[in-house]
Order: C-alpha cells, then structure tokens, then sequence
C-alpha cells in the first residue's frame, strides 16, 4: 500500500494506492474559511482532479458557495452567521476543523493506520521521540517490556506493525511483511490469520 499525506495551512491532501480500491486520492480544501475566493481563481480545486484525483472534495460553511458547487463532492457546513461579523475563526473554522478531523481521522482508520485507538503507522526511524512512541504503542500491543519492545522495533527497522506482528506471529521481518501484505496493510487481519 502506498500513502502520502501533505498539509499545508489551505489544505489535507491524501493519496493511497490499494489492491481494492483500486488508486484513490482525496484532497480537502481550499477551505472557504480561510477567505479564498473560487470564484477568481477555481485553480487550486481543479488542479487535484487534474493531477489524477478521484475526487476534490470541498467544505465551505455558505450554501451555494463556489468551493462546494466547483469539487466533486461538496459538504456545506452551515453554521450561519458569525457572532462577531467577519470573524471565520469562530463557528466557520471551527466546523471546519472538526469535519475535516473527523473525516481525516476515519481516512486513517480507513487505511489501516489506526489498530484499536493506536496509530500504528508511525515512522519511528525520524528521531528518539518517536522510538519511544513506538516502544510504547508495540509493548501496548503486545504485552513485552520496553526493552523488547525497542529490540523489536529495531529488528522490525522501525516499523511498529511489522514488530508487533512478528512477536505475534512469532516470525521474521520478510514473513511478518508477507502477512502484512496479504492483509492488505491490515494489522488486525495480519494477526487474525497467524
């Protein structure tokens, strides 16, 4: 399975590429409630379905606003006027924030990243932080102290579901990787077939 995740302050652009479904790409934003006008430049939502995007979604908090009548698909969160007129960062960007959350949340699980309420997809090989978040969320998940956890981890090069699998599994990095693969990025369906 192949993911990418970019974030910038005008949007949450996710793509994967999966057995089943086949390629999809999702990108949320512009948001309307950073106050870009569409209706002058519609470019920046074209460019993700140009780019080979299944879908540019679009979330704005007036209805019939350009940003949801130009993407795919179009969800209006009306929250109608702002108590102080003019201020966007108070109900417009606070839906805004929880349904893109919300939907950007259900993406991971979607994917495979989340296993019970843990991120599993987590990249431990950037710094110290995140081998201790790893150490952590693959003893959680398994049971083993903290130093196996990090042995783990380290035989697994830093992949918290193939450590947790291949104590599971009780199996080498290219088997656990195997099963991992068969599950289609599952960790849950990787352990349920052990």
């Amino acid at each position: 399975m192949d993911q990418a995740v970019r974030v910038t302050p005008t949007h949450v652009q996710l793509r994967w590429t999966t057995p089943t479904p086949a390629k999809c790409q999702v990108e949320f934003g512009p948001t309307a409630a950073l106050g870009q006008r569409l209706d002058e430049d519609p470019s920046s939502l074209r460019g993700s379905t140009n780019a080979g995007s299944n879908s540019g979604i679009g979330f704005a908090n007036n209805p019939n606003a350009p940003v949801t009548q130009q993407a795919d698909i179009g969800i209006t969160l009306d929250t109608g006027a702002e108590v102080i007129s003019g201020s966007t960062r108070l109900k417009a960007g606070t839906a805004q924030k929880i349904a893109l959350n919300t939907l950007s949340s259900s993406l991971m699980v979607r994917l495979h990243k989340v296993h019970g309420n843990l991120m599993v997809d987590v990249d431990t090989t950037k710094n110290a932080k995140l081998v201790e978040r790893g150490a952590r969320i693959v003893s959680s998940l398994t049971g083993v102290p903290h130093a196996r956890a990090l042995e783990l981890l380290r035989e697994a090069k830093g992949r918290v579901k193939l450590a947790v699998l291949m104590h599971g599994r009780r199996c080498t990095l290219d088997k656990a990787q195997a099963a991992l693969d068969a599950a289609g990025g599952s960790l849950r369906k990787a352990l349920e077939g052990s």
